[in-house]
């Protein structure tokens, strides 16, 4: 320490600060709210480490970018609040956005199917999983047919392919 009460300060740590800025300031936050437990399998440590940095790198971001500063514990409850408000929201479904998801090999069966109807068909989400009850088929599912005649514990389908063939039988 000089007389003036400065520091000399190594040009190692300089060089160190210049560069690193980003990445220690993601570090210091990764290190605040850390959510990983040593228990766990390696993998699933591996997948929080990333969802921590990336919620640390959307908060850089959003105090960069947002006029009002906001707390990060208070970041970290809105981002839940809207993630778990969107799991929750009961809309019906059309079976053609699940085929978007669907493998090419497996979307080509389901694109041949002559019965158009059965694809628009709409499929509402329900609040428990019941088995898929195509013969033979040992998935669980949490939609039903919302045009179906039956009940819905009847129509637990999983979507797509047992969904369509299930329909093509019943004639429904």
């Amino acid at each position: 320490t000089e007389s003036d009460g400065s520091r000399n300060v190594p040009v190692v740590r300089q060089h160190y600060n210049i560069k690193n800025k980003g990445i220690d300031r993601a570090n210091q936050l990764c290190a605040t709210y850390r959510f990983n437990h040593a228990e766990r399998k390696w993998w699933k440590t591996i997948m929080e480490h990333v969802i921590q940095v990336t919620l640390s790198n959307m908060y850089i971001i959003h105090q960069f970018l947002s006029d009002k500063p906001m707390s990060r514990i208070d970041f970290h409850l809105e981002i839940i609040d809207y993630l778990a408000y969107e799991d929750r929201i009961e809309r019906p479904l059309k079976l053609q956005h699940y085929l978007d998801y669907v493998p090419q090999k497996r979307q080509s069966t389901i694109q041949n199917d002559e019965n158009e109807e059965m694809k628009n068909s709409e499929v509402s989400k329900k609040d428990f999983r019941l088995n898929c009850k195509l013969h033979g088929c040992h998935k669980k599912s949490d939609l039903h047919c919302v045009g179906c005649t039956r009940p819905h514990f009847i129509c637990s389908l999983c979507v797509p392919d047992c969904f369509i063939k299930y329909h093509q039988v019943s004639g429904l």
